[in-house]
């Protein structure tokens, strides 16, 4: 039976680095952006612009999204060279060095197997410091919960995340990581940054808000996660994509649940909960086996869900009169 156990640890590193990246920079990060704060409005419409643009880039040429990418991405490397040397003369040289190395080696196994993942790494690091700082705790909830509905609408439903991600492997551009399945070392494996975004900016607000003990087991609870679906994915459904967020995000609940175990026991809505997890899990479960049947957990989640608001909503009157 096949087993990986690079890419679950490839996700915990990266999500460490940029909580201890950002531990050090978060002070002048957040006097760069004057202590501004996403609000929960913003953080909803960042999710409909990034399932937005992951359904435009299915239509888009294939040299306008290289040179969309190749311009975002030497913009992100002038301002960390910036940031970090305060000169800006000293800018130009990071996207100079990206732009000779990617028409280089391109394609090559050299640019596949390890300047591609360098590049990579540094991209999200840099992003995860600089727009996470951004967000608070609550808008982080909303966010993660928003991006995994999306990501599971676009991977499983529509596919445009899919065709989307094809067009991009096929520039070996740096916005995903590909690894060799260890012990392995074949097939290999991608994942998006927007992934290990998420995964970072989780780490570090659960840092901010419980610790960093607290943050290393979120991390470790995902990883652990990510190793036992790539189990039933590289054995069982090795054709089929699946969406990292709901690895990600489950795997980070679990670890927060059992930490807050005593609330969550306490909590007048735990049926609610409890059920919300059962149908998602069925649903897809449902979805990845490419059977109709996942329609039904999914139709009840949604009618669960309108039961628990009514409820809410009543519960708060009750307690008001």
């Amino acid at each position: 039976m096949l087993f990986d156990i690079a890419l679950p640890t490839a996700v915990f590193l990266i999500a460490l680095v940029s909580t201890l990246v950002y531990g050090k920079a978060e002070k002048r990060v957040k006097t760069m952006f004057e202590d501004k704060e996403f609000s929960i409005r913003d953080a909803a419409l960042l999710v409909v612009a990034m399932g937005t643009m992951v359904s435009v880039l299915v239509v888009f040429p294939t040299q306008a999204i290289l040179v969309l990418f190749l311009w975002v991405y030497s913009v992100a490397l002038f301002m960390v060279i910036y940031l970090i040397s305060k000169k800006w003369y000293f800018g130009p040289i990071g996207p100079a060095v990206f732009l000779a190395l990617y028409f280089l080696f391109r394609g090559t196994s050299l640019w596949n197997f390890w300047l591609l993942d360098l590049f990579a790494v540094i991209f999200v690091v840099f992003i995860t410091v600089y727009i996470g700082s951004l967000f608070t705790w609550k808008t982080t909830l909303v966010f993660a919960l928003i991006l995994t509905i999306m990501d599971v609408i676009q991977v499983l439903i529509t596919g445009y995340m899919v065709k989307t991600s094809e067009k991009i492997i096929s520039l070996y551009l740096p916005v995903f990581i590909v690894l060799p399945v260890v012990p392995y070392l074949t097939p290999t494996l991608g994942l998006g940054l927007g992934d290990l975004f998420l995964t970072g900016l989780l780490s570090i607000q659960t840092t901010k808000k419980y610790g960093r003990r607290v943050a290393l087991s979120a991390l470790l609870s995902i990883s652990i996660v990510f190793g036992i679906v790539e189990v039933f994915m590289l054995n069982y459904f090795p054709e089929q994509a699946l969406p990292a967020t709901v690895m990600i995000f489950g795997g980070w609940l679990i670890a927060i649940s059992y930490n807050q175990r005593a609330f969550i026991m306490s909590s007048p809505y735990l049926t609610e909960v409890t059920a919300f997890t059962v149908l998602t899990v069925l649903g897809i479960i449902g979805a990845l086996a490419q059977s109709t049947w996942w329609l039904f957990p999914t139709l009840t989640f949604v009618l669960l869900g309108i039961a628990a608001t009514i409820e809410n909503r009543y519960r708060r009157v009750k307690g008001d009169s």
